[in-house]
């Protein structure tokens, strides 16, 4: 190695040793800050703090501290630094619990954001963040359901409960946050389907999109997701879902009338779905053609994906 690179990689390394210190020593003077007997340095400190991030670590036992300060803007914005720094404040769970339970909504809110920062470290807080899918403030129980989502397949339990509550609310957004967790959520496909025949409409709507979103695990729901393509509700939702696939001929019918749909979204997933079926949905393809007569650039796109991609699977059948 040429004495220049040497020398180059030496002024990088004692660059960044020097960044680094700068930046402990911020981090140690913003800690100090976090006890200041002026409320609008405390705020300050809170905020800069959660501008650091990762490199804040060391301040968790006092941003904790800072979760019970008087001032309900510094509560909030010491949740916000602790989720910024993520994963490393697992310490701060049980602290975060309970400032789920603040008498501010957006301490509340921003408590739940930060648990879900946390990611599966933050397993401990599911039942609270579950409790909070009753919260009278609608921040606060969207926050939850992204929280549980992103808390990951340690909500599952608590989650699939959730979906039979007498509270519609709270199977809506476990229904969301089932979807949050994605192909990992595969054990809650059971109930899903179950959910796919709620009363609620918008509980419907999260349980087909979260089918999806669990993709070729939700197999298993595939029939449920045929009938639900006659729901005008959700049927946009049920054709968009990951699990109809090449084996699904009984879906065709029922897509041939969804596509009629005037949503722009409608004609989209139906055709999609379609296309992946394959040469069985062959018998789509008159409708499909009538879908290119859309004003929608999109919708047409969609309907000539489908059709391509049923001819050419019908081609690839025909000469095995």
């Amino acid at each position: 190695m040429k004495m220049t690179t040497v020398f180059t990689l030496f002024l990088v390394a004692m660059a960044s040793m020097c960044t680094s210190a700068a930046e402990s020593d911020r981090v140690s003077s913003l800690i100090g800050a976090l006890t200041d007997a002026d409320y609008p340095v405390r705020r300050n400190a809170a905020q800069a703090l959660g501008g650091i991030g990762p490199e804040a670590k060391a301040a968790v036992p006092a941003l904790i501290g800072a979760l019970t300060d008087a001032d309900r803007e510094i509560r909030r914005r010491a949740a916000v630094a602790l989720g910024r720094i993520g994963p490393g404040a697992k310490a701060v769970v049980p602290a975060l619990i309970e400032a789920l339970t603040d008498k501010s909504p957006p301490v509340r809110w921003s408590t739940a954001v930060a648990l879900g920062r946390i990611g599966p470290e933050a397993a401990a807080a599911v039942p609270a963040l579950i409790e909070a899918l009753t919260d009278k403030s609608p921040s606060v129980r969207w926050s939850a359901a992204v929280a549980l989502g992103r808390i990951g397949p340690e909500a599952l339990p608590a989650l699939i409960e959730a979906l039979t509550d007498a509270d519609r609310e709270i199977r809506r957004r476990a229904a969301q946050a089932l979807g949050g967790i994605g192909q990992d959520a595969k054990a809650a496909v059971p109930a899903l389907i179950e959910a796919l025949k709620d009363e609620n409409e918008n509980v419907r709507d999260r349980a087909a999109v979260a089918l999806g979103a669990i993709g070729p695990g939700a197999k298993a729901a595939v029939p449920a997701l045929i009938e639900a393509l006659k729901d005008e509700n959700v049927r946009a939702k049920a054709a968009f879902a990951g699990g109809i696939g090449p084996d699904d001929k009984a879906a065709v019918p029922s897509l041939i009338d969804v596509l009629k749909g005037k949503s722009l979204f409608v004609p989209n997933h139906a055709a999609a779905a379609l296309g992946g079926i394959g040469p069985d949905a062959k018998a789509a393809i008159p409708a499909l053609a009538e879908v290119l007569k859309d004003e929608n650039k999109y919708v047409r796109k969609a309907a000539v994906d489908a059709l391509e991609r049923i001819q050419k699977r019908k081609q690839a059948v025909e000469s095995k």
